[in-house]
């Protein structure tokens, strides 16, 4: 059930981390992203009705309805809105709106019992696409945006320092994911011929864009990559972490099927 409401989610949470970074880099002085923008704002709508389909299924279950609705209201103002905003207006109103897209995934992880469940595979699988996955798309997302800014605007800001933490806070979930998935692995080994390779895949990914921005942004004497380009690199490595999500709940979901047919068996017996 939880998985069920999770995946439509997830897909709305990384569109509207792209529309954050393509709203920044339009507004500070890349024309080049005004017809992503319109795209980018259909795709959003596709993933609002899909989460109202979930949500019309799995709602009163899990009591995300109206945390949705209102949700739901504020994407659709945002979008409304963002032509006529600047770089700090849209980027502070999409980080509050994203961070409540990330507290209703882990409502839904809570409200389902996900994240309790005491058998370390599932556990950590859970942890991973509740928690873990959800967070590094976000750390990764704001560096996308700030990156999109310093580029398209020639020129560092504040926000440089920003950067720093938010690239510490991004090293340090990968840490810990790969350590969950050790445990995982361990319990269950058969999960590693599905999820290593696109783990590692993403781990990896994850650290080129690091020091990308390292050496463009943080240490460089100025900001020494395009906006269009510096997008087209972030959303590459953080659409792996978006494919692994999307692998482990699959596994994740035939792990608790299979759990759940054993139990049913042995209490027939």
């Amino acid at each position: 059930m939880g998985i069920e409401y999770g995946r439509p989610l997830m897909h709305l949470l990384r569109d509207m981390q792209r529309h954050r970074a393509m709203s920044i880099a339009f507004q500070g002085g890349d024309a080049s992203f005004k017809d992503r923008i319109s795209a980018q704002q259909a795709r959003i709508a596709v993933g609002i009705a899909a989460v109202d389909f979930a949500d019309r299924r799995l709602g009163p279950r899990l009591r995300t309805t109206r945390q949705w609705n209102i949700l739901r209201q504020r994407v659709l103002a945002l979008k409304a809105r963002v032509w006529s905003m600047d770089v700090r207006g849209t980027l502070d109103a999409h980080d509050a709106l994203i961070a409540d897209i990330l507290s209703l995934v882990t409502h839904v992880g809570n409200a389902s019992n996900l994240i309790l469940d005491p058998k370390l595979d599932s556990y950590h699988l859970s942890n991973a696409i509740i928690t873990l996955f959800p967070a590094l798309s976000e750390y990764m997302g704001q560096e996308r945006a700030i990156g999109a800014a310093m580029a398209s605007s020639r020129g560092f800001s504040a926000e440089k320092s920003k950067l720093i933490v938010l690239r510490g806070k991004t090293l340090a979930i990968v840490d810990m994911n790969a350590k969950g998935f050790d445990v995982a692995f361990q319990e269950r080994p058969s999960l590693q011929s599905v999820l290593v390779s696109p783990l590692e895949r993403c781990h990896g990914a994850v650290h080129v864009f690091q020091e990308i921005i390292r050496k463009k942004l943080i240490e460089a004497d100025r900001v020494g990559v395009k906006a269009p380009e510096y997008y087209r690199t972030a959303t590459d490595a953080i659409d792996t972490v978006f494919e692994i999500d999307r692998l482990t709940a699959r596994e994740l979901d035939a792990v608790l099927a299979a759990r759940i047919a054993k139990d049913i068996n042995k209490g027939a017996l």
